[in-house]
């Protein structure tokens, strides 16, 4: 899954093998807008986690990353709409038939974001002017549409409709800003 971002301030999560992923690739980031990246490293490959703003508005996308740092929090705070990866439940992954190995390696400080972290993430990041929400990157397996939204939701003292979650076949709806 991929953010994408147009000329309008709009976001949505476009599953790989879209007939739009292709053509939105190109449009990820505007010439009038500001991208800011942190990287980390995850296994042997280094992640970005961009936000990008216009001055007004500011996106900000987490994922692919067992926790975040202080430098990452400061990068992605007073965005106005949050990619958050929800990857998985922690109670899913230690009854899940990974082996000991990998649920090691997705639930480590370098692997994927839980629900329950992601949830500390947005209660540290929330603030009046964050719109949206969307919950993206969760294991078919180790998480469930529901159990995100839930952590999410009581994360930001919101409704669980509040709470976009992209789909990893389907993506998610526009979001304009």
């Amino acid at each position: 899954m991929e953010a994408a971002l147009c000329g309008f301030w709009s976001i949505v999560v476009l599953a790989p093998n879209s007939s739009s992923y292709a053509s939105l690739q190109r449009a990820y980031c505007l010439t009038t807008s500001t991208l800011c990246s942190s990287r980390m490293s995850m296994a042997t490959t280094s992640v970005v986690h961009p936000s990008c703003t216009d001055g007004k508005r500011k996106l900000g996308v987490l994922t692919d990353l067992g926790h975040a740092t202080p430098h990452v929090l400061e990068q992605l705070a007073f965005c106005h709409a949050l990619l958050l990866e929800c990857n998985h439940d922690t109670t899913l992954l230690a009854q899940s038939s990974y082996p000991a190995f990998l649920k090691r390696r997705v639930g480590g400080l370098q692997g994927h974001l839980s629900n329950d972290a992601a949830a500390q993430i947005a209660r540290s990041l929330q603030h009046n002017g964050l719109q949206y929400l969307v919950a993206s990157h969760l294991s078919e397996q180790n998480n469930r549409p529901e159990l995100a939204r839930r952590a999410m939701a009581e994360a930001l003292n919101c409704q669980g409709d509040d709470i976009v979650v992209a789909d990893a076949r389907l993506g998610s709806p526009w979001l304009s800003l």
